[in-house]
């Protein structure tokens, strides 16, 4: 770690310590400081009922007082928008929704709380280090351990059979996502808008990066 990015990321905790006391719920209450009365980086170790194979987590934040109304934090950081509307996308990318699913089996593997409400704290990495308060909605969750007890089946499977498959050795056509190809069209639409206004993108753009 250099000193500059220490330095950074010195100014991005006090940031994000700045913005935790003012969090609030889906109903606009305040909601206490998600990183007090508690420890961090507590593992945790259960065997899975369906498959029998091994899990393991380790929480960014375990709580002394455990309820069922616990909500439990996770942190994430992105060098990109930190905006709820980006959310669903960052998260499917890194993983996060995987997460989600196991750290919800694992708490209740070992605290006994089911359907444990789970959150992300997200926080861009640039300033001034904008923070989102993300909850994982029902679907969101459904979604997740389903591709989660697949994954955990296919894992025992290959630890029985000691079989490790990749990926297919077959040639695999891709196409854009429905996003991608609504975002398309979203600027096609733009640039047409801008020339009926006689508005000269181009030239706009470079106005903005001349020095």
């Amino acid at each position: 770690l250099l000193e500059t990015q220490y330095a950074r990321l010195q100014a991005m905790a006090a940031a994000c310590r700045a913005q935790l006391p003012h969090l609030k719920d889906e109903d606009g209450k305040p909601v206490p400081n998600p990183l007090t009365d508690g420890y961090p980086e507590a593992t945790l170790v259960w065997r899975d009922a369906e498959t029998g194979v091994m899990c393991r987590c380790r929480l960014d934040w375990t709580y002394t007082t455990i309820t069922k109304a616990t909500a439990w934090h996770d942190f994430k950081s992105t060098s990109g928008s930190a905006h709820p509307a980006n959310a669903y996308r960052h998260l499917s990318a890194i993983g996060g929704d995987m997460q989600a699913a196991m750290y919800s089996r694992g708490i209740e593997a070992i605290y006994g709380v089911r359907n444990p409400p789970f959150r992300f704290l997200m926080q861009e990495v640039d300033e001034p280090f904008a923070l989102s308060y993300i909850a994982p909605g029902p679907l969101f969750m459904e979604a997740a351990q389903r591709r989660l007890s697949t994954a955990l089946r296919m894992w025992a499977r290959c630890l029985r059979e000691n079989v490790w498959p990749g990926y297919s050795s077959r040639l695999v056509t891709i196409e854009p996502a429905t996003w991608a190809l609504a975002q398309e069209d979203e600027r096609e639409q733009n640039d047409a808008l801008d020339r009926e206004r006689k508005i000269d993108t181009f030239d706009m753009m470079m106005k903005w990066q001349a020095p």
